[in-house]
């Protein structure tokens, strides 16, 4: 289940994260567009992802999360064939926005996660780490820009869509619960399982809207989200417009990717340990940081080290958020939690890009939109630090369901 959740989830991420940066460089030479109506394409990806998200919740607890993810692979194959046949930049964002957003929100956060929730009792935190490792958005910008320069950008939406089209059958494998096959999740016969091990079960002891901490956890981990969107919309155009060619600029994505596969796991196993506040905390000064640092104009080999950064900074969110609201909330619907926490991130990844490319057009460089970039992770990491972690770790009473 890890395995299938892991392709499910790398095929819409690496298919579109991974490679829109080269499609921007590369559609830019036949359509003439500003620098924030190509910005648009992923926040709009993001956006419809996070509206969705709710509802695909409710679609799993109706249907299956089978049927949920096949849907999302058929609907990713639709989009790039009809990208392939865009006559402007508006249709090709579009296409890209709307149609990439439902397959996000069909294979990322909610039903992946839920998954893993249903099989792991012990070591979701690593489970979900995995699922989350970004390996095709570190393979895919090299070969999308190999193929965009042999081939056209055309050609290459229509390969695209054959792969995935082919990849649909395997999501027949997916089981949404062990005890459909006669088993049971890893450790439960070890450790009793919380009433969201399945979906729809138990009631909520309290309304995550109500709690400040939700809101503030909401935010910290949106602008985090909204980063891996803006510096995938952002990289390959920043770099290129430094002098670097389209390919150089794509192996930067895939750096990031590559740093990527380490951070997801390794900030899961340290939410496990230290807690999701302070580990969300750490990931917002580290980008606090590396903002600004994309500005030094080292050469290439020092950007490639801060674009590492970027990548083992931000891969965990989701595993890290979810470890947070598991330790903020006593709730009986994990999907509902994730659905909740995904609508309201979801202006963070279609506003932070936007802004960087209208900034970007209004004065001609990258440096207003990178420096403010860290001046919000830095107010982001001290509310995490000074007030979400102790909320966190205030000791809770037990839920009134188990008293009862």
């Amino acid at each position: 289940m890890v395995a299938l959740a892991f392709l499910c989830t790398n095929l819409v991420l690496g298919f579109t994260f991974g490679t829109y940066g080269p499609f921007v460089a590369g559609i830019s030479g036949e359509f003439a567009a500003s620098r924030s109506l190509l910005s648009a394409g992923l926040a709009l990806v993001v956006t419809f992802m996070g509206l969705l998200a709710p509802l695909v919740g409710r679609a799993i607890t109706l249907w299956s999360i089978r049927r949920v993810m096949s849907i999302g692979l058929v609907v990713l194959a639709l989009m790039f064939l009809l990208a392939s046949i865009a006559a402007s930049a508006w249709q090709f964002v579009a296409i890209v926005g709307l149609l990439g957003g439902v397959a996000a929100a069909c294979l990322v956060v909610v039903p992946p996660t839920t998954l893993i929730n249903n099989w792991f009792v012990e070591q979701r935190g690593k489970a979900t780490g995995v699922v989350m490792i970004p390996f095709l958005v570190m393979a895919m910008p090299p070969v999308a820009a190999a193929a965009i320069t042999s081939f056209g950008w055309r050609p290459t939406c229509i390969g695209m869509a054959m792969v995935v089209l082919l990849l649909v059958p395997v999501t027949r494998l997916i089981v949404d619960r062990p005890d459909d096959v006669g088993q049971s999740a890893l450790g439960m016969n070890t450790a009793p399982a919380p009433a969201s091990a399945t979906v729809g079960n138990g009631q909520d002891t309290a309304h995550p809207t109500r709690e400040p901490a939700f809101w503030a956890a909401c935010c910290c981990g949106g602008i985090v989200a909204g980063t891996g969107v803006t510096i995938s919309t952002h990289l390959v155009p920043f770099a290129t417009g430094a002098g670097y060619s389209l390919q150089s600029a794509a192996y930067l994505l895939t750096v990031m990717g590559g740093a990527g596969m380490a951070g997801g796991v390794f900030f899961g196993l340290l939410a496990d340990r230290i807690g999701g506040a302070r580990t969300l905390g750490l990931m917002c000064l580290a980008l606090a940081l590396l903002w600004p640092a994309l500005l030094s104009g080292g050469g290439y080999f020092a950007l490639a080290l801060v674009t590492a950064g970027f990548g083992l900074s931000m891969s965990a969110v989701i595993p890290v958020v979810a470890t947070l609201f598991g330790n903020l909330f006593r709730t009986g619907s994990f999907a509902r939690v994730m659905g909740l926490y995904s609508l309201s991130a979801m202006p963070f990844g279609l506003l932070m890009p936007i802004a960087a490319g209208w900034l970007f057009d209004l004065t001609g460089s990258y440096h207003a939109a990178f420096l403010g970039f860290a001046l919000l992770f830095a107010a982001a990491a001290a509310l995490l630090f000074f007030y979400v972690h102790r909320v966190e770790t205030v000791p809770r009473p037990a839920p009134i369901v188990a008293q009862a």
